[in-house]
């Protein structure tokens, strides 16, 4: 269940989780609210205070908070998460990485802390598309490989094909591990060589397609993909992973300093000088 916080700032948009948190709270509460802050200022001042556990959150919900996030990519400016659990903090705190605006985790006990933190606006940075989106698919890779180990493990294993001669839950594990591995080497790797990484990230979307194809043809309903028309959509995202890894970590051309052509009359006059 997610519900609006009163008493903040009017460029602050506050939300409280509690029990279990579904696609239809992210539906219903928090993507209209970001919409509406959006929509009347220039940057986004976010807090969230986490009154159950991550794990409390579907599958889908979590879906649609990456969406939320990759919407107002360029907009956000500050992100405060109140917790009681500490990776979640940790998570937050690594989180600024990935985001133009500022990101930190607090403690539950740290609330006020959290609001005035969170209240204050920042001067708009200049914002490395290229950097941000290689560091978002890293992180989105790590958390999406922490997913299969933790809460989505049950939703991933309707994605195994049949054909696949081992259990689906060790696939499901065996993925996740990948996927952590991979997200963290696109983001410790310096920037030179993530390139090579990058594909390899694109060599992995595309051995997973199967995948997204076995869940389509055999109707199998996971991540809010509940009709045969969302799961035929979610084929065409993969293409667009694989030109994301391959984008963000391309190496950058460098353009050629050329010397200066002097011309012979020059040249012969700067000869006669020095003699």
């Amino acid at each position: 269940m997610l519900t609006k916080i009163d008493q903040l700032p009017s460029h602050v948009l506050g939300i409280r989780a509690g029990y279990k948190v579904t696609k239809a709270d992210m539906q219903q509460v928090l993507l209209p609210a970001l919409d509406e802050l959006a929509e009347r200022s220039d940057r986004l001042n976010y807090l969230l205070v986490l009154g159950t556990g991550v794990q409390n959150f579907t599958a889908e919900a979590w879906w649609q908070d990456m969406i939320a996030g990759l919407r107002h990519f360029t907009d956000w400016n500050r992100i405060a998460v109140v917790t009681g659990q500490k990776p979640a903090e940790w998570f937050t705190d690594l989180f600024e990485l990935a985001v133009p605006g500022k990101s930190k985790g607090f403690s539950l006990a740290q609330l006020d802390e959290a609001v005035s933190w969170v209240s204050q606006v920042e001067v708009p940075k200049k914002v490395n598309f290229k950097k941000s989106a290689r560091i978002a698919l890293g992180a989105g890779l790590v958390f999406a490989g922490i997913s299969h180990l933790t809460f989505a493990r049950k939703d991933f294993r309707a994605q195994v094909p049949d054909w696949v001669p081992l259990e689906k839950d060790d696939i499901v594990v065996y993925s996740g591990l990948a996927e952590i591995a991979l997200g963290s080497a696109i983001l410790l790797t310096p920037e030179k060589q993530a390139d090579r990484v990058g594909k390899i990230a694109a060599v992995f979307f595309t051995a997973v397609f199967p995948g997204n194809l076995a869940q389509y043809k055999n109707h199998r309903s996971a991540f809010g993909m509940d009709t045969d028309q969302k799961r035929l959509a979610r084929l065409f995202f993969q293409p667009v992973l694989i030109a994301w890894a391959l984008a963000s970590t391309a190496k950058s051309k460098e353009t050629p300093v050329r010397a200066a052509r002097i011309s012979p009359e020059i040249q012969r006059k700067g000869r006669q000088r020095m003699k």
